[in-house]
């Protein structure tokens, strides 16, 4: 059993069942409750890449710019569902929400639905991506066996003794990008300008939005109600 596991997690992003419950994990988590989990699942594919990378780089360091570089996207996901919870209020405010919110408890109860629905399913559409991307990898859409621990798990760039060097170290970080990288570390680099301008360009101040983001970031939202 133990080897299995090991097995199916060196091998996860080239699996169906791993595609397919990250990405509704991560959706329907974000929406049913809010983005701590969503960031939970994130965290739960970035221990899978630490493992996964253990089994090809010995150094630690190599390891960490690796797994990073594994779940870039991931983080620009999390940046992504923050960015909108700062800039939910506008969104809704243009689509003639935000005076609805302001009129009542059942009227700021449908607000609340808008909101949901809105980021449901602009999550969704990023999460698209994010199936596109990982199922790039998988073994012609099976959940079979693959070769991968038929011998040492080795990477001809990255040998198991690991690299010493900065460059060895920062491994794809220093080679060269695909458009699909670009787009990548793009959407992560917007996304966190955008929380950042969030201040500026919204009626909030710091306090407001850190108090939102607090709020998405708690396991139990309800509790702060």
């Amino acid at each position: 059993m133990k080897d299995k596991i090991y097995r199916y997690i060196l091998t996860h992003d080239d699996r169906w069942s791993f595609i397919i419950a990250y990405v509704t994990l991560a959706v329907v988590l974000a929406i049913v409750i809010n983005l701590f989990w969503l960031a939970l699942v994130v965290a739960l594919h970035g221990a899978f890449e630490w493992v996964k990378q253990g089994a090809i780089v010995q150094d630690r360091i190599a390891k960490g710019f690796r797994v990073l570089w594994e779940v870039k996207f991931d983080i620009g996901l999390v940046l992504f569902g923050l960015a909108l919870e700062v800039y939910i209020g506008v969104i809704l405010g243009i689509a003639g929400l935000g005076a609805t919110a302001r009129a009542g408890v059942e009227a700021g109860s449908r607000a609340a639905v808008w909101q949901n629905v809105l980021r449901g399913t602009l999550l969704s559409v990023d999460d698209a991506a994010q199936v596109v991307r990982m199922a790039g990898g998988a073994g012609e859409g099976t959940d079979g066996d693959l070769d991968i621990l038929e011998g040492p798990v080795m990477d001809e760039k990255y040998p198991l003794e690991g690299p010493t060097d900065l460059k060895g170290r920062l491994g794809p970080w220093v080679e060269e990008w695909v458009l699909g990288d670009w787009l990548s570390i793009g959407f992560g680099v917007f996304c966190l300008l955008a929380i950042v301008a969030g201040p500026y360009l919204t009626p909030q101040d710091w306090s407001e939005i850190l108090a939102a983001l607090g709020e998405e970031m708690h396991p139990w939202p309800w509790v702060l109600d």
